[in-house]
C-alpha cells in the first residue's frame, strides 16, 4: 500500500534566495517545475501573502537567469512568477523523482520547505527519509499516512490558485485559521468562538467571513446561483 508522507527541510537553491527576499508570514509554493537541461529548470511559483517581494530584485541572483510575472490576472495578495533557475544537486524535485517518490506539494514558509509526497510502501518511506536527511542540513518528518492511491502529481491541479484568486484576504485568513484549528474536522476540534479569539475578531465576523468564503468557493465550482442570474436578467 502507498503512503503519503509530509516532511520539511532547510531551503536550498532558489528557495534559499526567496527565503532571504520574502517575509516569513507568507508562503511561496512551487506550482510546477520543468527540466530545461544542465541543472536548469523553469519554475512556476505562487506567492501568497508576500506583498513586499519585488520580482525585479531576484534578477540579481546568480542562480536566476529569467524572471517574469505569470500570464494570469494578479490578485491583491497572490502573485505568480515564472523563473528560469539553476538548481543545486539538493533540489527537492530531483531528490524525490530520482528516488521514485511522487511530489504533490512543495512550499516555502517560516524558513522551511515543506514537502508532501507519495511513496510505494513503508520501506520506501524509510529509504526516502534516509536520502533526504543526508542531503539537507535540516530534516523533520511531519507525518506519514497509508493511502489507497497516489493521487495527482505536482503541477496537475490548479484548484489552489483558483481558490486564492476567488477569496479576499480576510476570507482566506479566517478560512485558513479555521482549518488549522480543526473547526471542520469530525468531531469538531475548535469552535467559531475559539477561531474568533485567536484572530481577535468577533464570533459574528468569523461566521460571516466563513459563509462568504463558502459562497465564493461554491460559485467557483457551480457558478452564481440561478436566482441571482435571473434577477440580473430581469433588470
Amino acid at each position: 500500500m502507498p503512503y503519503r508522507t509530509k516532511f520539511r527541510v532547510s531551503p536550498t537553491g532558489v528557495f534559499a534566495a526567496l527565503d532571504e527576499e520574502s517575509t516569513r508570514s507568507g508562503r511561496i509554493e512551487l506550482s510546477s517545475a520543468i527540466f530545461a537541461g544542465d541543472d536548469e529548470w523553469f519554475e512556476f511559483l505562487t506567492v501568497v501573502g508576500n506583498p513586499d517581494l519585488d520580482p525585479s530584485s531576484l534578477r540579481s541572483r546568480d542562480c536566476i537567469t529569467h524572471v517574469q510575472r505569470g500570464d494570469v490576472e494578479q490578485h491583491h495578495r497572490t502573485n505568480h512568477l515564472l523563473l528560469r533557475v539553476t538548481e543545486p544537486s539538493q533540489f527537492i524535485v530531483t531528490k524525490l523523482t530520482r528516488n521514485n517518490a511522487v511530489p504533490h506539494r512543495i512550499f516555502l514558509r517560516d524558513g522551511y520547505v515543506t514537502v508532501i509526497t507519495s511513496v510505494h510502501d513503508w520501506n520506501h518511506v524509510r529509504n526516502l527519509a534516509d536520502v533526504i536527511e543526508d542531503a539537507y542540513a535540516t530534516f523533520e518528518l511531519l507525518g506519514t499516512t497509508q493511502i489507497d492511491g497516489v493521487g495527482h502529481p505536482l503541477g496537475s491541479d490548479r484548484l489552489s490558485f483558483d481558490v486564492h484568486a476567488a477569496l479576499s484576504t480576510e476570507q482566506l485568513r479566517v478560512l485558513e485559521a479555521a482549518h488549522e484549528m480543526g473547526m471542520f474536522e469530525i468531531p469538531q476540534e475548535a469552535t467559531g468562538k475559539e477561531v474568533a479569539d485567536r484572530l481577535d475578531l468577533s464570533q459574528s465576523t468569523v461566521s460571516e467571513k466563513l459563509r462568504r468564503a463558502q459562497q465564493n468557493i461554491c460559485e467557483l465550482f457551480f457558478g452564481r446561483r440561478r436566482a441571482d442570474a435571473e434577477l440580473r436578467e430581469a433588470e
